[in-house]
């Protein structure tokens, strides 16, 4: 089994990974819904009076577009993916928390569940969607009047604007069918990482959630550092003090002491009588 370290540096990864590729499927879905909306519009005014007018000689008096089938299992992919993308943040943000860097246990069970049901609902929405996409086509109802068009000629005139209905010829639904994999993989690894990292050894999860909360540790520790500097200061600034005016009061003594010996010699020289000079 990797080391520790090495399982939280693979699992941040595959996080940052699905981060990555969920906020892309986002990204697709909401440039899918534009252009349909763009290209529904297109038909929904053209067909109409131009194609039918072309084709029929006749103006047709309703067009209905059907993308049911293509839109609902694009909706459960990007939930899963939006589930992905908030399940990755989580995991990413809590366990620098002191919380949950002191006892990584707590997400044992719940972060491995949480990416099993993400892959699944990718995977629910994934399976469906890639099968309409391949074999598949929007459905356009189109009325003249009380008689409905056949599809043959609903197609000669889709031929006529230049548009498509076909899914799979469809330029901007590809990376739709492509991108949310990605995200529904790295999912499943995030998984199967996670619960490899929380079957490690408690002691071993303990002390790296420790070390996850190191800023905080060493944080207090300046802390603490800078007020047994100040102390130290504090105690070394009065012990120079008291040295110093000891120092300057031994020497005053001192200096008062030879100065007192120096008086008591030139009195003590003074007093000796001198003999006198026999001859």
């Amino acid at each position: 089994m990797p080391s520790s370290k090495a399982l939280k540096g693979l699992r941040f990864v595959a996080l940052a990974l699905v981060f990555a590729t969920g906020v892309a499927t986002g990204g697709v879905a909401l440039n899918c819904l534009n252009k349909g909306k763009d290209e529904q519009d297109r038909i929904n005014e053209n067909l109409p009076n131009e194609a039918c007018s072309q084709l029929l000689f006749l103006p047709c008096t309703s067009v209905k577009i059907n993308v049911k089938d293509l839109a609902g299992s694009a909706i459960v992919v990007v939930l899963g993916a939006l589930l992905s993308v908030i399940f990755s943040v989580v995991y990413m943000v809590l366990p620098r928390l002191h919380t949950f860097a002191s006892n990584p246990s707590k997400l044992k069970f719940v972060e491995p569940l949480s990416w099993a049901f993400s892959t699944i609902v990718l995977m629910g929405g994934l399976i469906p969607l890639t099968v309409f996409f391949a074999t598949r086509k929007a459905g356009i109802t189109v009325m003249l009047g009380d008689l409905k068009v056949s599809t043959q000629i609903i197609d000669e005139l889709l031929v006529i604007l230049h548009e498509q209905t076909t899914y799979k010829h469809i330029g901007y639904l590809k990376p739709l069918v492509i991108v949310p994999w990605f995200t529904m993989f790295f999912s499943a690894v995030a998984g199967g990482l996670s619960l490899l990292y929380h079957r490690q050894p408690g002691p071993a999860m303990q002390q790296d959630g420790l070390l996850d909360n190191q800023a905080y540790r060493q944080e207090k520790f300046s802390r603490l550092k800078k007020i047994g500097l100040v102390h130290n200061s504090i105690v070394s600034e009065a012990v120079f003090v008291v040295e110093r005016d000891t120092t300057s009061i031994s020497v005053g003594l001192e200096d008062a002491i030879h100065r007192l010996d120096a008086v008591q010699s030139h009195y003590n020289v003074r007093s000796i009588p001198q003999s006198p000079v026999v001859e």
